[in-house]
């Protein structure tokens, strides 16, 4: 018997309901996505060293009547040839936050978790940030939402912009639109026209598609790159509002955020841990060292819960595995039977017969749920189809993990990478010793 509950907030008598942050997802204590049943996305734009692409924004998202978010520097602000730029962000209605003060790398690429300025010159880097805003008539109590620089953060910087009084945002993984600022000469280097291609795809493939997304856009990019996405926001929009959706400026999610409450940690999801889009870039063989480090992601969500029952499923044989990817629930069964549907809608139940009992938990790439099962692994739609079939010499003794262009999959002594589109495989290098595990990526 599967029975699927959902999770509801339960308003307290003695406080004031102004917003709903039941419908935010935090990660690492930053809230990275709002409300998931409501077809909304909020742009958002930052900016240090380059500003080019402003003028072009600001007509753009003005000739729409959009409102977005602005997260500049200290750098930036001060630069006068910005100077008209900025003023126009504020007479236009648009939020103006900040984005730290030197664009100060928080934290470790390699380890997430290990912090690289302490909590006096995160403050200090801020209040000067925030004297910067000041020079434009905008007050902290006014910009209270903030986003990190380099969208790279960890629990502790997150724990001292909640202390100061700040709530930390930043954009929701799974989309390349970060990329727009990378250069021909860059190993990840994504063309304006890849980058909306992209999201237009991931829009398509995703049962929750962009809702809720927090959407990044770089205010402007260096001159090497001549192929500027700023260019194609028109073309993007008016792709998004044919697909139905609206777009509202962040603060509307966020008001109640920093409302204070219980905090209840929910496990929503068990996501990879997302590489940052300044660090994206294909992998090759010599990136990839044994680790016996294990890295989580954990999503929060900031209320009280009650239980409601949505649906129950009725299955002949034990469940032996139970796995959430978006919006969508995976079990498989003793019989070698996947199950997949989505949790509001049960009666789209789609179920397929496996050849052998999957060996580890389903992994999403975006587009692709991935089962590995002996020597085989599957890359099954949304609809339970599978698109992609991949057939290794030995068992795999590792989960698949990918880099959102390719699939690694690690077999006996070998690791091998797998086109996302085709399933061929691209190159199989050798390691000493046969070894079981999860893969674990360096960006040395």
């Amino acid at each position: 018997m599967l029975i699927v509950l959902s999770v509801q907030a339960v308003a307290q008598s003695d406080q004031k309901p102004v917003s709903k942050p039941e419908n935010l997802t935090l990660a690492y204590g930053a809230v990275v996505r709002g409300p998931m049943n409501r077809k909304e996305i909020a742009l958002t734009f930052t900016a240090d060293t380059f500003g080019d692409g402003g003028p072009v924004i600001l007509e753009t998202l003005k000739n729409r009547n959009i409102k977005a978010a602005f997260f500049l520097t200290g750098n930036f602000l001060r630069s006068d040839k910005f100077k008209p730029l900025v003023d126009s962000i504020i007479k236009d209605g648009h939020y103006l936050g900040p984005h730290s003060d030197a664009h100060l790398l928080y934290c470790s690429w390699e380890e997430r978790e290990k912090t690289l300025v302490s909590r006096e010159e995160f403050i200090s880097d801020l209040e000067k940030n925030y004297a910067a805003l000041k020079e434009f008539g905008v007050d902290k109590k006014e910009a209270s939402y903030f986003m990190p620089p380099f969208e790279w953060y960890n629990e502790e910087i997150a724990n001292w912009a909640k202390e100061a009084g700040l709530v930390l945002v930043n954009p929701t993984p799974g989309i390349m639109t970060a990329a727009d600022y990378t250069t021909p000469e860059m190993k990840n280097y994504l063309s304006s026209e890849d980058i909306l291609n992209q999201v237009l795809e991931y829009e398509k493939n995703q049962p929750s598609g962009l809702n809720g997304f927090i959407l990044l856009i770089h205010l402007g990019t260096a001159p090497e790159r001549a192929d500027k996405f700023y260019d194609l926001l028109n073309k993007l929009l008016d792709e998004l509002e044919k697909r139905g959706y609206s777009f509202v400026k962040l603060t509307e999610w966020l008001k109640g955020a920093k409302e204070e409450k219980p905090v209840t940690e929910q496990e929503v999801s068990a996501e990879k841990k997302e590489t940052p889009p300044q660090a994206r870039r294909e992998y090759t063989p010599e990136d990839f060292k044994k680790s016996s480090k294990t890295v989580e992601s954990k999503y929060e969500e900031y209320f009280e819960l009650s239980l409601t029952p949505v649906w129950e499923s009725q299955v002949n044989y034990r469940i032996s595995s139970l796995n959430i990817i978006g919006d969508s629930i995976l079990w498989t069964t003793e019989d070698k039977k996947f199950y997949i549907s989505r949790i509001e809608d049960i009666k789209n139940l789609r179920q397929v017969q496996l050849e052998q009992e999957i060996s580890f938990s389903p992994y999403s790439d975006g587009r692709l749920i991935w089962l590995a099962a002996g020597n085989l692994a599957l890359g099954l739609n949304i609809s339970g189809q599978v698109e992609i079939r991949i057939k290794v010499d030995g068992p795999i003794t590792g989960q698949p993990v990918s880099d959102g262009r390719q699939l690694f999959l690690l077999s006996g002594k070998s690791i091998q990478a797998f086109s996302l589109e085709n399933g061929l495989r691209q190159w199989s290098t050798g390691i000493t010793e046969e070894v079981a595990g999860d893969l674990f990526f360096s960006e040395e």
